[in-house]
């Protein structure tokens, strides 16, 4: 049975305060902990870039059906084809379907789960359940069945999401850019 996951897109704000008149520290100290942290954070992308990257296109037999159920009727009509677009060169690139599908309704894991075998008979896809609530996205809920996911880990997810996350402002533009990069990455050598 495949696997389902859950993503949250939710922003923090850190406060940090200060408090007595400690010793100050030395410039070169702030230095060395900049360049450690860059190394660690670097080393950390390079390490997930490639349990993503160096997959096989999916070849098995799928069932294509549409790559959009917008329930709840988050994206406009006039950009829908723009994420469409975008989830088909997945498609095309992965050989795995990825289908988002937008509701009202309160979503779990559970949900994306029912949802997936409700809509599908092979195990080649992705679903993508949005709860769209007061108008804004909160946590995106997917299920990934079996085949899918020999090429499409749960690293590739969490990508996926980051990008789409870090320009969600331009959600059609967001999704179609971050489609097209992750299905690439995955493909790539």
């Amino acid at each position: 049975m495949g696997r389902s996951g859950h993503h949250s897109s939710r922003c923090s704000n850190h406060h940090y305060h200060r408090h007595g008149r400690g010793g100050e520290l030395p410039l070169g100290f702030y230095i060395v902990l900049l360049v450690i942290c860059l190394v660690i954070f670097i080393s950390s992308e390079v390490s997930k870039t490639n349990q993503i990257k160096g997959k096989e296109k999916l070849n098995t037999d799928i069932t294509i059906g549409s790559y959009l159920y917008d329930e709840a009727n988050y994206f406009s009509d006039s950009k829908e084809s723009e994420l469409k677009d975008g989830l088909k060169y997945f498609y095309d690139v992965t050989g795995v379907q990825l289908v988002v599908y937008t509701t009202g309704d309160y979503v779990t894991e559970g949900y994306a789960t029912k949802l997936y075998y409700e809509l599908f008979t092979d195990e080649s896809h992705i679903i993508v359940a949005l709860p769209i609530k007061y108008g804004k996205n909160s946590d995106q809920y997917y299920y990934i069945g079996d085949d899918a996911e020999t090429i499409i880990t749960e690293v590739a997810m969490d990508e996926l999401f980051d990008k789409i996350d870090s320009s969600w402002g331009a959600k059609e533009d967001a999704w179609k850019k971050s489609l097209y990069n992750v299905a690439d990455l995955i493909v790539s050598k």
